[in-house]
Parts: structure tokens; sequence; C-alpha cells
């Protein structure tokens, strides 16, 4: 096709356009002229300025000129365009397209009955009619605002934006599409799709740049078909290119893109992490990295590209690209001396959707090492007293409590059964049975905390205060962030692991998938925590009867946090499958329950 006289017009369209079949039925010809100063006088015939578009890192872009509202003549760049029969103009480029020395443009039209409907068209000089381009109808509000923006980025190359941002409670959207147009001699002009791929703007995702990126890597003299996906934090842009090679077989994407660039940023993040006055850059540079990773890799839940056409998807399990952004998170926090953030952390490096290497792990460890130091307890004891049964990720308090530094109590089918320390003497006891129902002021019940899988903050269900037959359960945002886990398997999403420590006049006090998390008493609000609110909490908490010390229980180890600093326990006797973890006030003793036993560890 080089060989002949041909020009390229490589069309990015950032918003959900569907494919062009049935265009020209769907939009009837209307006539158009160039510089004729005729034809009827509808509304939005003035020039308009043309579009301010914002300089971002990636450079000012010309986002072309935006259409007088509700335009159906556009009169601009001595064109005098008519748009399709119940539709009108928003947006539009001007340039000569087709090497004819003439203007052409390709103009974005929206729908009067369909407002969420949009198409594009090119009016070439050398044609009697407009050519269909891409068509779409968006699953967004009408009411979002518009995010089009049409860019020559080449000779004969186009970026062109056609997309509706969030508005109420719907997200945004947008689509990529390249269009190539040829010439050739004693042929009309002709169009057709390369490559389209559908992209989500959530609400509360970071925003995503999308743009054409016109460089021919491969060096070959065509520019090759090329996305750029972006997302700006406190420390500056960080971009991953796709990038499709144009092959006689067709459209051959890089296997390097996106995981050159991701692995650039990994590896920058962990160098940063091991310093403390670098740390909080890292952890910045790793939000980034995991927004942009979220948005451009398929596989993760919440993925903002979908719909991959004539191409191949990028792949991004197993990748150690994102290994690295994870490993960078746990040596940040823990040269930070986070441990709450830190084993949190911890818990998505070792989940099951990364690359772990004995490398990795080592650096892992060395930097946790130096944050939580481990030891062994001295001595660990195994209770005759059953402790009752609880469900797996269903939110409750645990069934251990120390009724003193050397009394546990043990909530069992037959009430409460009370072990005396120093003589392992098991007794029944006069307490009473307490709730594990987690339970706010009025009646509130913590139901579940998950991840809804769509690429946003894990959110916890509370039932109505007031009864379970009254009123609706409601959600509040926690302000964490969802593991780079597989897709969820259900439609509700996938729950996560949640430990109560604490609740008290403050509120209610979580560990949430390792990271610390305070709900406010109204129930309405939630965010991080660095250190514990040394609240006391009801019997079964994990943190001790003073509140002054936390004890939890990771797959390899318990971490103890308290007066006298962080530490990790492990081995000595613990169990593998430790739950429903407290600590003594003087934080001589821990307690666990592990596979239906209750475990205690005497601390040196």
């Amino acid at each position: 096709m080089r060989a002949r006289s041909m020009a390229k017009v490589l069309v990015v369209s950032g918003l959900a356009l569907a494919g062009c079949d049935g265009c020209r039925n769907d939009h009837p010809y209307v006539p158009y002229a160039i510089g004729d100063g005729g034809g009827p006088s509808d509304a939005g015939s003035s020039t308009p300025a043309p579009a301010t578009a914002s300089a971002t890192a990636f450079g000012a872009a010309d986002a072309g000129e935006v259409a007088p509202p509700s335009s159906t003549l556009w009169e601009t760049n001595g064109l005098r365009l008519h748009a399709p029969e119940g539709h009108h103009f928003e947006h539009g480029l001007f340039a000569d397209l087709d090497g004819d020395g003439k203007t052409d443009a390709v103009v974005v039209v929206r729908s009067f009955s369909e407002p969420t409907r949009f198409a594009t068209y090119l009016f070439a000089s050398t044609r009697d009619a407009p050519i269909p381009l891409t068509t779409a109808t968006l699953p967004v509000s009408p009411r979002g605002p518009a995010r089009h923006a049409l860019t020559r980025v080449g000779r004969a190359q186009l970026f062109v934006a056609i997309g509706v941002g969030p508005a109420d409670t719907t997200q945004g959207a947008r689509k990529i599409a390249f269009v190539e147009l040829t010439t050739e001699q004693g042929k009309p002009l002709a169009a057709r799709v390369r490559m389209e791929v559908s992209v989500a703007d959530p609400k509360d995702a970071p925003d995503l740049e999308v743009a054409a990126d016109p460089s021919d890597r491969d060096g070959d003299g065509t520019p090759d078909l090329a996305i750029s996906f972006g997302v700006v934090g406190s420390q500056g842009p960080v971009r991953a290119s796709m990038r499709f090679f144009d092959r006689p077989a067709g459209l051959a994407r890089d296997p390097d893109a996106p995981r050159a660039e991701l692995a650039a940023l990994g590896r920058t993040a962990r160098e940063r992490a091991k310093k403390p006055k670098d740390a909080v850059a890292a952890l910045s540079l790793v939000a980034s990295g995991v927004a942009l990773a979220k948005a451009v890799c398929p596989e993760l839940p919440g993925a903002r590209t979908s719909g991959w056409t004539n191409v191949d998807a990028p792949r991004c399990h197993a990748d150690e690209a994102l290994a690295d952004l994870v490993l960078a998170e746990v040596v940040a926090y823990a040269s930070l001396a986070r441990p709450f953030a830190a084993m949190a952390a911890l818990g998505r490096f070792r989940g099951p959707f990364l690359s772990r290497t004995k490398e990795r792990e080592k650096e892992a460890e060395k930097a946790l090492e130096g944050a939580l130091p481990s030891s062994a307890p001295r001595e660990v004891k195994v209770l005759r007293a059953t402790p009752i049964a609880q469900k797996r990720h269903v939110p409750s308090w645990g069934v251990l409590a120390f009724a003193d530094d050397t009394s546990l109590d043990v909530l069992t089918q037959d009430g409460v059964v009370r072990v005396s320390l120093p003589s392992m003497d098991e007794r029944k006891s006069d307490t009473p049975a307490w709730p594990t129902a987690i339970l706010a002021d009025g009646g509130a019940r913590l139901v579940e905390v998950y991840d809804a899988c769509k690429g946003g903050k894990l959110r916890a269900t509370f039932t109505p205060r007031t009864s379970a037959t009254e009123g609706e359960p409601h959600d509040v945002v926690f302000p964490l962030e969802a593991a780079l886990v597989p897709p969820c398997t259900t439609s509700r999403g996938e729950p996560a692991e949640v430990v109560p420590v604490s609740f008290g006049p403050k509120g209610l006090e979580l560990l949430v998938a390792g990271d610390l998390v305070h709900v406010e008493p109204a129930l309405d609000r939630a965010r991080v925590l660095d250190k514990p609110l040394f609240q006391t909490g009801p019997k079964g908490a994990a943190s001790s009867p003073d509140g002054t010390a936390i004890a939890f229980a990771t797959p390899s180890d318990v971490v103890v946090v308290g007066k006298s600093g962080a530490r990790r326990v492990r081995g000595g006797g613990l169990g593998a499958n430790l739950t429903s973890c407290t600590i003594s006030n003087d934080e001589s003793k821990i307690a666990c329950v592990d596979a239906g036993k209750v475990e205690v560890g005497f601390l040196k």
C-alpha cells in the first residue's frame, strides 16, 4: 500500500464510539459547500473561537474548534457545513487532509433525540457527500460535560477525542479508534477502521489522559498506531503506550508495551522507597503507576480499557513491573515506620497476581525487618477449650479476650471459659457471653467490607440503625485501594478481610486487609490511621483491654503494636492459620485461634 499514492488519517476517538456499519442509512446526506455563502440560516452560523485546551504535562493540546451550541449549520474556515438530519455539531477540525490544497473537515455531531449518541464525519472537498467514520451510543449521563478534542498530530494524522465526562451517578466513557483514509489514482476517498478500544471514566478514578503517539518506533518510515495513556500525580505524569506495528498480516502489538514503561516506573519507585526522605515521593509514584496499570490492563478488576478490536489487548498477568510497584510500596511504608500500612502492602505483594522472585522477597523482608523486627515466642501452649466457629469474611468480634494479664476468656458454645495462664486451669466462668456482631450506637451493624471490582475504593455496608426491617443498608467508602488481583468471581464483588480493633466514643476502629481504618461515630465517613486511637474495645477486640496494644495475624506471623513498639511474632510453635488474635495489657502474651484450637504465645 505504501507504494501507492495514499494519505493516511489516523482518527483516535476518545469516547464510546462503536463501529460504523449502516452509518450511511442512519445519517442521510445533507449537502454542504465550500465558501458559497448561501444556504439556510440555521442557528449557530457564527464562527466560534477555538476551544481552550488545558496545557498538561503531556504538552499543550490543539483541541480543534468548538461548534456554537446546538448548531445545525456551521460556517467556519471557508466551509459551510450542514449537520445530518436530527443532529447538531459539537466539535470540528479543519485542514487539508487529502492533499488537494483545499480545506477538509472532521466533525463530531450529536443526536437531538438521543443526546448520548454521537458520530464522526469527514467532509472532504473531493467527495459530494460526507463520509461517516464512527458512531456510538455512550453509557453516560446526557448531563455530563463533553470532552471532545480534535488534533492533527502529523501531516495526515488526526487525534479525535469524542466523549462525555462523569455526571450524576454515571461514569464517563470514551472510545479510541484509528481510522485510515486512503486515496488512489482514479478512485474516491475511502475509509476503514483499523482499531478500536473503549475507555471508562469512573467518577472516583484519577483523570486518565488519552492521546495519539505518532512516533515511528520500528523505523519503517510510517508512524505506528499507538495510544499513550497517562496519569498525573504529585510527582508528575506517568505514561504507558499501546503500540501496534503495521504488518502485512495486520496490526501486531509491541510486546514491550506497556511493560517497559511500567517496569521503569517500578524500578524508580523501588529505589526511592529505600530512603525515608524519598519514601513519600515513592508512594506517589506507586499510586500513579497502579492507577495507570488498572486503566490499561484488561485482566485487572476495574480495568478502564475494554473491547480491543482488530488487535490483541495488552497482557499484564504476572508482570514483574506490577510486582516492583507493590514492592516499592512495602519498602516505602517500612522506611516511614508505618507498620500497619507496610503489612497491608506486604499482603498485596504476596497476592495471586504478581510475579515474586527470591530477590524481591529478600528485599521485602529486609525492609520489614528494619521496621518490624521479628522474634519467636519463648513458649506456646494449646488450650482444651474449643471456641465457637466463626464464618470467614463475616466481620465480627473475636472469641478471645484477656480478663487481665494472667487470665484469658474463651467464648465457647456452652458459654465463657476462663483460663488461668500460670496454672493453665480452665473453668466455666460467670462472665456473660459477648455478642460477636459488630454493632454501632443505635443498632447499626457492619455487614461486610468488599471490593466492588470497579477500580474504585473498598466499601463497607452497614444495616440501618433502627432495626433489620426498617430503612435501607448504606455503604461507607473506605479510602483504601483494592489489591492488584484477578477480576472478581461474583457480581457483588470480593470480600476484604476485617479485624475489629476497638469501638468507643471516637467511633469504630478496624483493620481492613491490614490497614488501620477509623469509621466516625455517624457511620458516614472513614479515614486511614497511622497509629491506633488507643480506646478500649469490647471483648473480642484485637486490642488489649486497656486499648494500648494490638495483635493481629497475617499469613506469616502475628504483628504486635504497642507501647514497646512494633514487632512480628513468628515460629516457636505458633500455627500457620491464625485468626482472632488479641493481646494482654503488659504485652507479654498473645492468644489466637488456629484451626479451631486456642494457642497462647508467651513472649520474650
